[in-house]
């Protein structure tokens, strides 16, 4: 599967969007992109979730690396946009009771947590 990685600004926030699947091949890439922007000053970052169709072990690690690396910045994550199979492995480990899913990244910026995720097939087309 191919993979790509978008990274933009929105407001006050960066958002890193990875597409694809986040596993052992694709953590590389993401990782060190978020660790340089950590080195540049990026205190608030977006992970948005919306085309990673697969997380493994690996993707899951990353997200608490990511965390902690702002954290010790006095920064801060937000998810947003994950599907429901990726949600489920975020349940199953228990990061969902540390980062709540926001359904899109227009609502992880304003600080809208969604109260239960939405199945992918009634989710609205972005």
């Amino acid at each position: 599967m191919l993979f790509d990685l978008q990274v933009f600004d929105s407001d006050e926030w960066v958002v890193v969007a990875p597409v694809g699947e986040l596993d052992l091949s694709s953590i590389p890439q993401v990782r060190q992109r978020i660790v340089q922007l950590v080195a540049d000053g990026e205190q608030r970052v977006v992970l948005d979730l919306a085309g990673v169709d697969f997380v493994d072990s690996a993707g899951i690690g990353l997200v608490v690396m990511v965390a902690k690396r702002l954290a010790a910045h006095g920064g801060e994550l937000r998810i947003a946009g994950p599907t429901q199979g990726v949600w489920s492995v975020f349940e199953l480990v228990g990061l969902d009771r540390l980062w709540p899913a926001h359904e899109s990244v227009a609502d992880a910026i304003a600080g809208r947590t969604a109260t239960t995720m939405v199945p992918d097939a009634e989710r609205a087309p972005q």
